[in-house]
């Protein structure tokens, strides 16, 4: 058995990691003997000179062994109004859908989800305390109130209303045919769509065709341009946060069957979802990261050190205060233990 990780990145959302001290599941991460460490830096390959300080950057921040040098670099790529900061007015980090459709003098266009209750019961691992609510009936106003609602309000993330036009960068949210790279988490840009009315008079979205952004593989599909793929509308249970209703107790959750493509507006992420992907344009606002894992986890999305820009400051000691001794002492040793093996010197 084969097992990569990076203990220098996010630890599991929920529940222990694999390896802690003093529990049985060290014991089991013990049953690893052949450790490889890694240290090359594969993403950032470009040779200017911020490349290289950000490069040593990033190397040291894995650690929470920021230098002096180090953290003059990151406070130079903060975004202000001095002639020497990145600006954020700039036509590469502009975002959002508004925004987007303006300086592409495009129109958005809603497409609406088809939403019916369901009786299945809530899923409360998200809202824990709040009651499901006792609605039996789809009606306009609460059809509107789902439609309004951001795709955080469900359990699943999927919106009730897309805004999209022609060229709307969107990821994809479900592992739809892995076989043509359609998995969760893939960047792509709007070709097109199918879009019929449905049965409250708005557009529904039948098909949308998207654009796939740098594919480990060109996809070809038959009457269809390179690399363009066509996402389905399907149908998913989900729970829904209801709020502030004059109608209903706040914190209310419905369950609900939602007809909709699985995609969602690809503008921001957050530090979770960003792992194993890469942005040329990589905007990040440290502010609520909790240590030097996040910091280093968000920062190493960005291929160049142009392309990388902090919204905000940051604090210095969450990537200059070091990181678990015990951890990193016990994979150095094992992967010294490997190597002079591999060598055969190990006595």
């Amino acid at each position: 058995m084969v097992v990569a990780d990076d203990f220098a990145q996010l630890p599991p959302v929920t529940g222990p990691s694999l390896y802690r001290p003093c529990n049985a599941r060290k014991n089991l991460s013990h049953q690893f003997n052949t450790v490889v460490m890694l240290r090359q830096n594969m993403r950032q390959q470009t040779q200017s000179a911020n490349d290289d300080r950000l490069r040593r950057a990033l190397e040291n921040m894995r650690y929470g062994a920021c230098t002096p040098d180090n953290i003059e670099f990151l406070r130079s790529r903060i975004a202000g109004f001095r002639p020497e900061n990145p600006k954020l007015n700039i036509k590469q980090f502009r975002n959002g859908a508004e925004r987007f459709a303006r300086d592409t003098t495009q129109t958005l266009l809603n497409f609406c989800s088809i939403d019916r209750i369901s009786a299945r019961s809530v899923d409360k691992n998200k809202w824990k305390g709040c009651l499901q609510s006792q609605i039996r009936k789809m009606t306009r106003t609460l059809q509107r109130k789902l439609w309004g609602a951001p795709p955080s309000a469900t359990n699943e993330y999927i919106p009730g209303r897309l805004s999209l036009c022609l060229g709307m960068p969107v990821m994809l949210r479900a592992n739809d045919a892995t076989e043509l790279c359609m998995t969760k988490g893939k960047k792509g840009v709007v070709c097109g769509w199918h879009a019929p009315e449905g049965p409250a008079g708005e557009q529904v979205l039948e098909t949308l065709f998207v654009r796939l952004v740098n594919p480990p593989r060109d996809i070809q599909i038959a009457d269809l341009p390179l690399n363009v793929v066509p996402l389905v509308r399907t149908v998913t249970h989900i729970t829904c946060l209801l709020e502030d209703d004059t109608l209903l107790s706040d914190d209310t959750l419905l369950s609900v069957l939602r007809e909709q493509i699985v995609v969602l507006l690809n503008f921001a992420m957050t530090d979770y979802t960003s792992q194993a992907k890469g942005r040329l344009e990589n905007l990040v606002e440290l502010a609520n990261c909790k240590d030097h894992r996040s910091y280093y986890v968000a920062l190493s999305r960005g291929f160049t050190a142009d392309g990388t820009v902090i919204v905000q400051g940051f604090t210095e000691s969450k990537i200059t205060s070091g990181m678990s001794g015990y951890l990193l002492r016990e994979l150095e040793v094992r992967d010294e233990i490997t190597r002079l093996r591999y060598e055969r010197r190990l006595p």
